[in-house]
């Protein structure tokens, strides 16, 4: 879970840390969204069913997105 006090959309810098004390320095980028609706919920194995509908808030506007299931 990501803290609270952010906007949908918003980006910011997200550092790791595994003791509190050491953190990383690869500066990832995280953005805040959510999803509310994934269609269809399943289909077929080999990845050739069709367009997967997603719905929800604070997407980037994009001319190219993507989306990453399973590795693929």
């Amino acid at each position: 879970m990501s803290p609270g006090g952010w906007s949908e959309a918003d980006k910011v810098i997200l550092s790791v840390t595994w003791n509190d004390v050491d953190y990383d320095e690869n500066n990832f980028i995280y953005s805040f969204y959510s999803i509310n609706r994934a269609f269809p919920r399943s289909g077929p194995s080999n990845g050739l069913g069709g367009d997967i509908i997603i719905s929800g808030q604070g997407f980037r506007i994009d001319t190219n997105p993507s989306c990453k299931l399973n590795n693929t």
